[in-house]
């Protein structure tokens, strides 16, 4: 038998012995010549190229040596950049002067200058490729570094150089994109009344409520609608396991209490046949680092013309491996925030991040100061929704034309706190705990005195701050409230 060859491991060199790496010389070189003949040439690239993108190392001192000059203010030409590389003590290292005075002579302008700028774009984006996978290579060999973990990184490395050159919009372009968004719509939400106010759901959004007041399973129900119309859904929850969200996927499919399904009591024929298996709904319980959630949402929704990413919850999202205390929370959470900003910037998609308010349920109502660490997660976000339960916060009674009249259990007031391109108010829904789900509140009426009720809008206008319900009355202090005004009365008569 003969003796099993051993594998060698391969280093990046030798991946690329003998091989010419993506590169385009000579245009490297029209480029810098016009920049150097064209005082405006370097205006028009200066935010397409950097320093990294050009093959030889000799043009990337030149451009390095162009990028301080423009950051200066100073001009641009022949004598400029040798004075600059002189400066650097790096005019050797490219040559001499000689080379400039050739580079400058292989071009008679700046014609052409942002196509010639896109390829060099493109060839530094093919090395880059090219680097990541021999790196992803050589760390496969490696049985001390977790599988997944490098294609999490590999992931993200790859999406760094995908960064295409792209020319600056025209007037027209941008009053295309105006009208087209005009006359479009974000993504649904399933919930009538909150897509009827805001037009659906765009940008980056923070769903926020106190403890066990809700957040987690209005994001579930929101979830559960966007994936079984085919969208795909990224879920990324940090607290809750991932068969708790699948009790509540099948309570609210199929109106059992969670209770009847950890215990058994259920059709599991029904459920077994049902079209949960088709949702388009990923759930991951076990990533918490803001980084590796953001590397798996742009690997999975990159380019997608639809999608949405829910991370549950905000302040548990771990940066670098850290968790925010309290020493750090309001830095760490801060940088998560403008992450996720960022996020759903490259991604064009909505990111619905929940959260935390502070610890009072004697509140009368949410409003902006009452996120935790309120600053940065208000001023990175494009819309706040509070969910306000109010008997969770005490709240037994409400009052209409001075009557007051029981609150349900079940009643629950959505407040639109901030949305970047609409407008703001609050409207009533339902909160049904056996089905795990948040529902429409079909009858409206006896809201239509609370906060200046306007049909146009369907929803409830006025002063966000201030929900007019209050606490059920001491039955003793009203007995002798009402015996006062009988006296009162008799005396004035």
């Amino acid at each position: 038998m003969p003796p099993i060859k051993q594998i060698k491991l391969i280093d990046h060199d030798q991946l690329l012995t003998g091989r010419i790496l993506p590169q385009a010389v000579p245009i490297e070189e029209a480029v810098l010549g016009a920049c150097m003949v064209d005082s405006s040439a370097f205006n028009i690239i200066c935010d397409l190229l950097n320093v990294e993108d050009f093959y030889l190392k000799s043009h990337q001192l030149i451009f390095e040596a162009m990028q301080q000059l423009h950051k200066s203010g100073s001009p641009i030409d022949l004598l400029t950049v040798n004075e600059q590389l002189n400066r650097n003590k790096k005019l050797e290292e490219v040559g001499g002067v000689m080379v400039l005075i050739d580079l400058g002579n292989k071009v008679s302008g700046a014609a052409h200058i942002e196509e010639h700028t896109k390829i060099i774009k493109l060839k530094a984006i093919g090395r880059n490729i090219i680097k990541v996978c021999a790196d992803t290579l050589r760390k496969a060999f490696d049985d001390e570094i977790y599988p997944p973990e490098i294609v999490t990184e590999a992931i993200s490395e790859l999406d760094k150089t995908n960064k295409l050159v792209v020319a600056p919009a025209t007037m027209s372009d941008l009053l295309k994109e105006v009208i087209d968004l005009e006359f479009s719509s974000g993504l649904k939400s399933g919930y009538k009344k909150l897509d009827s106010i805001t037009q659906g759901l765009v940008g980056h959004l923070i769903i926020a409520a106190g403890p066990s007041e809700g957040k987690s399973l209005f994001a579930v129900n929101i979830a559960k609608h966007v994936a079984s119309n085919g969208i795909p859904v990224l879920f990324f929850s940090l607290e809750m396991k991932r068969w708790q969200i699948m009790h509540r996927l099948l309570s609210d499919e199929f109106d059992v209490s969670t209770r009847d399904l950890r215990s058994g009591n259920y059709d599991k024929a029904r459920i077994m046949q049902s079209r949960i298996p088709e949702y388009n709904l990923t759930i991951y319980d076990k990533v918490f680092d803001i980084d590796n959630i953001c590397s798996i949402s742009k690997g999975m929704l990159k380019g997608k013309k639809e999608g949405l990413v829910i991370i549950d919850y905000l302040q548990i999202a771990q940066l670098n491996g850290q968790k925010a205390s309290n020493r750090n929370r309001e830095a760490i959470v801060s940088e998560i925030s403008r992450r996720l900003k960022v996020l759903e910037m490259e991604l064009g998609l909505p990111v619905i991040a929940l959260s935390q308010v502070s610890r009072d349920k004697a509140r009368k109502t949410y409003t902006l100061s009452d996120l935790r660490e309120s600053g940065a997660i208000e001023q990175n976000a494009d819309g706040v929704i509070f969910i306000y339960r109010p008997v969770y916060h005490g709240q037994t009674m409400y009052e209409i034309e001075g009557v007051d009249k029981p609150m349900d259990e079940k009643d629950a007031i959505i407040i639109i706190a901030k949305w970047r391109d609409g407008e703001v108010g609050l409207f009533p829904m339902t909160f049904n705990g056996r089905c795990s789900r948040f529902e429409d509140k079909q009858d409206f009426s006896q809201y239509e005195q609370v906060n200046d009720f306007d049909p146009q809008i369907k929803g409830m206008r006025g002063q966000v701050d201030e929900i007019p319900l209050k606490k059920k009355k001491n039955k003793s202090n009203e007995s002798k409230r009402i015996k006062d005004r009988k006296l009162g009365k008799q005396w004035r008569n």
